[in-house]
């Protein structure tokens, strides 16, 4: 049986995370294993989330995730290539996970590999060292040393294909397939609404003009459910409260690995032991 390995934020959860999750079985098959690696309180560019860990791991759990895994604070906070091989290291840890699924601008895995290959190439180094002396900044060097060993280096002038070759450079060698999903719906960091699916940015743009029910509107339901409404607790970003109510929803790395390592065989199933109310402690259950 597959399991999926998906890399997130989750902030928020919108429809276009779970469509990506719809697709991951569509492609793999119905019963394949949802394994999400999730930064916690703390994102990239060095952000709060708009919810507290906990909170958005219950909701990635009843939206079709089978089990949530913390990215520790170092990697959630890294550059594009810091942030992907932390979470893969803890994806091949596990060894369940058969292949990394996540959205793409193309669609296609096949050019992101190959640009991941050219980048971790003996030529690469002497091509960008070459275009760092025309004086451009390091990312515009970068694509054009890529571009002159492939032509499928303008992959990094997409946002969602630019982390998809990070992914791609850290999974070589671990016999995990990355799985290239077509982005669905508005751009990464766009403002509009496409095909019903806003963008995490715009979400999180309204819910700091202070459009809650529009941004909510946007959001998966299990995760506008879970977020914090009425007044605001003394730090209004982390949903505390929430927390406290549904405490084993989110396994931190080291209880996971304890929970991976006491079965044999990847194909075991598991329960997550938590104080929660009966079904939601019955959806709990994931394949790894």
């Amino acid at each position: 049986m597959a399991a999926a390995g998906i890399i997130t934020e989750y902030n928020p959860l919108h429809m276009g995370h779970v469509h990506l999750m719809a697709e991951a079985r569509r492609l793999l098959g119905p019963e394949t294993g949802i394994l999400c690696v999730m930064s916690g309180n703390y994102v990239q560019r060095g952000d709060f989330a708009v919810a507290g860990k906990h909170a958005r791991a219950a909701a990635a759990v009843r939206s079709g995730a089978d089990l949530v895994l913390e990215l520790p604070v170092p990697w959630a906070l890294s550059s594009a290539e810091g942030f992907a091989a932390g979470a893969v290291e803890i994806l091949k840890a596990t060894g369940a996970v058969s292949h990394l699924v996540f959205g793409s601008e193309g669609g296609d895995a096949a050019p992101l590999v190959r640009c991941a290959e050219a980048l971790c190439s003996g030529a690469f180094p002497e091509a960008l060292r070459e275009e760092l002396k025309k004086g451009d900044s390091f990312p515009a060097a970068r694509q054009r040393a890529l571009l002159g060993l492939v032509p499928e280096g303008d992959a990094l002038s997409r946002p969602n294909d630019t982390l998809g070759v990070e992914y791609c450079k850290a999974l070589r060698g671990s016999g995990i397939q990355p799985v290239a999903v077509l982005r669905r719906g508005a751009a990464h960091d766009g403002a509009d609404v496409g095909d019903g699916i806003a963008s995490a940015s715009a979400i999180r743009a309204l819910l700091r003009q202070g459009e809650e029910e529009a941004a909510l509107g946007l959001c998966a339901p299990a995760m506008a459910e879970a977020y914090p409404t009425g007044p605001s607790p003394p730090c209004p970003l982390f949903s505390w409260w929430i927390a406290r109510q549904m405490p084993g929803y989110f396994f931190s790395y080291s209880s996971a690995m304890t929970a991976v390592s006491s079965f044999a065989e990847p194909s075991s199933t598991i329960k997550i032991s938590t104080s929660s109310p009966p079904s939601r402690r019955d959806s709990m259950q994931c394949l790894i």
